[in-house]
Formats: C-alpha cells, sequence, structure tokens
C-alpha cells in the first residue's frame, strides 16, 4: 500500500513523499486517535475483509462483494467502488463541502485516503504559499468520510447480513455523515480550551483557518464562534464572502 499512495500523492502534489514521510502522516496530531488507528491498520492491511477469508477453509465466500458481482471484497473496493459500502454518496457529499474553498475536487483514490495528510495546496498563482487549513480539511474530510463508508459497510455486512433490501440509503447515508462532520467540528471547537486540554489543545487560528469557509449561516456568526455555546454547523450551499483560507 505504500507504493499506491507515493503514486496518489505524487499526482496530487507533484512531489512522491518518502516512506518516512506516509507513516509520520498516519500519526498526525490532525487525526483523531480513531482515525490513527484507522489508516494504520489499513495500510498494514489488518482488517478481516477480501483475500483475508481466501486462505481460511469454508470461509472463502466471506472474502466476496455480493452486492458487486462477486468481486473480491478489498478495502479499496469498500472504500472506493461498492455499490452498498455508501462511498458514491459519502464522497459526493465530501465533494459539496470542498468546492466551497473553492479548491477543484477529484473523487480519492485509496492511495489518496490513506496519504489524506500529506495535501500540499496553494492560493490561485503563488505555489509557495500553503493553505494550511485547506490542507488540514481535507485531510479530515477523506479520513473521516473512509472511516464512516468501512463503519456503514461493517454494520450491512455484519448487524444486516449483506441483505440488499438493506443497503443504506442516500438520506440515511447524508444524515449519518454531516452528524459526523459537525460533530467533529464541536470536537475541534472544544479543543481550543487550553485551560483544560493544555498542551493538547488546538490553536484557535488553525480551527478557524480550517472550518472557516465551509460553515452554515457564515456570515452571521460572532468573532468569538470558536467559544462552545453557540451552535455552529457545517453547510452545503453557496459559500460566503471568507477569509484567508
Amino acid at each position: 500500500n505504500l507504493g499506491i499512495t507515493r503514486a496518489c500523492i505524487e499526482e496530487l502534489t507533484s512531489k512522491p513523499p518518502s516512506d518516512e514521510t506516509i507513516w509520520t502522516s498516519l500519526r498526525s496530531k490532525d487525526h483523531t486517535p480513531k482515525i490513527r488507528t484507522f489508516l494504520w491498520k489499513t495500510m498494514h492491511n489488518a482488517y478481516k475483509c477480501g483475500k483475508y477469508w481466501l486462505n481460511i477453509p469454508s470461509y472463502e465466500q466471506q472474502a466476496l462483494c455480493h452486492a458487486c458481482d462477486n468481486v473480491v471484497e478489498s478495502m479499496e473496493h469498500i472504500l472506493t467502488e461498492c455499490r452498498a459500502s455508501s462511498q458514491e454518496t459519502v464522497w459526493d457529499l465530501a465533494k459539496e463541502v470542498w468546492t466551497l474553498c473553492g479548491l477543484p475536487w477529484v473523487k480519492p483514490h485509496f492511495g489518496t485516503i490513506l496519504g489524506c495528510g500529506l495535501g500540499n495546496f496553494h492560493p490561485k498563482n503563488d505555489n509557495n504559499a500553503q493553505l494550511v487549513g485547506a490542507n488540514r480539511l481535507y485531510a479530515i474530510l477523506l479520513s473521516e468520510s473512509a472511516h464512516q463508508i468501512w463503519r456503514m459497510r461493517c454494520k450491512w455486512k455484519i448487524s444486516d447480513e449483506a441483505s440488499l433490501e438493506k443497503i443504506p440509503t442516500e438520506q440515511e447515508i447524508r444524515a449519518n455523515w454531516i452528524k459526523n462532520l459537525n460533530r467533529r467540528l464541536q470536537l475541534e471547537r472544544l479543543m481550543t480550551n487550553k485551560f483544560k486540554y493544555g498542551s493538547r489543545a488546538l490553536k484557535p487560528e488553525l480551527v478557524e483557518k480550517t472550518w472557516w469557509g465551509v460553515l452554515q449561516a457564515q456570515e452571521s456568526l460572532a468573532n468569538d464562534w470558536l467559544r462552545v455555546g453557540t451552535e455552529v454547523l457545517v453547510g452545503i450551499g453557496d459559500r460566503p464572502s471568507g477569509r484567508n483560507r
């Protein structure tokens, strides 16, 4: 998976990352502990899906995706191809939010997801400056979206016994995704509290650069919107005039 990640990140940024850079990005503090574990295990093919089952007698059928003509249900298939995993709708939602930044979107490849912490976006006509907030939002969008796809796939495969009648609807997927992204936003607002989180606290300016431009009713928010107590949600719609990311 390192080779796939390197090739995809080179396509995204025009620079191939080293193995060390890729491994370091998986441990980035921009990811929550759950996301770091998910990316690390995915990079190591540690999840029990796809080829894992092919070497276990009587369990070979577990390796196949019965919603997609019995192709091998690899993690790459789950996150980028499967019609039952919710991936198509989830990536459309991620695109809706990302385009509010005014930056181009390409549906992520498997390697782009694994290397999502290595985005390197620039202002127009200035390749020497980095859009720190956009880079961070990209990592959050891709990693949180991929993790949701995996969770919904597991529910469908295990709890719903892979029933084609129980594939999640677009409305269910959308509600779940927006809820999860808003939960992440609220966590980041909370973590700007240096008295509570100490050295683990997030810098307010970093959180603002990350989320400003993709917030609901943004033009009406108070200057201290990062303080918990006021409802602040991710908005999908026309992008309001905003601050430099």
